[in-house]
């Protein structure tokens, strides 16, 4: 589906470019934004949005993206910002303020239920059983000659 997304940029990577199978050259960037339900979704970036200085997605700036196509793949959900879609910083919209009010208010330090599965490059990932840090901790103490697998996802802060 086709959807407007408002949230906190937490995280970007640097602009990738690259041939695509039919020979057009192509720019992305990816980028991972957050909203007060503390939820956070990974939205791919295109030609001269996605060529934009890091600077611009530095320091957590709330976003306003318009025309973003959500698809499922891989066990999570992703966007991918259209031709004919928007992206504004510091946009002045009533859900806007929400999402600045919640990260300022703690936000920034709360876990993120993350709706898109990293690694696009193929292949199952080992499904392992959501814990805490200190569930892993724990269970290292008690190793056993069965391989255990854990998926922990964090997001560490200076």
């Amino acid at each position: 589906c086709t959807v407007e997304l408002c949230g906190v940029v937490v995280s970007f990577k640097a602009p990738f470019s690259f041939t695509s199978g039919a020979g057009k050259e192509l720019t992305k960037r990816e980028i991972i934004i957050a909203d007060h339900t503390a939820a956070s979704m990974l939205v791919t970036l295109w030609g001269e949005r996605a060529q934009q200085e890091d600077k611009v997605f530095e320091g957590n700036p709330v976003v306003h993206i318009r025309g973003v196509l959500v698809k499922e793949w891989n066990g999570g959900r992703s966007g991918s910002l259209l031709e004919a879609g928007s992206l504004h910083f510091a946009p002045t919209l009533p859900e806007a303020d929400k999402v600045q009010q919640w990260w300022a208010q703690g936000g920034s330090t709360q876990g993120l239920m993350a709706l898109s599965q990293d690694g696009a490059g193929g292949g199952k990932r080992a499904a392992g059983k959501a814990c805490t840090l200190a569930e892993v901790r724990k269970a290292a103490e008690l190793v056993t000659s069965q391989p255990e697998t854990f998926s922990v996802t964090c997001r560490l802060a200076l």
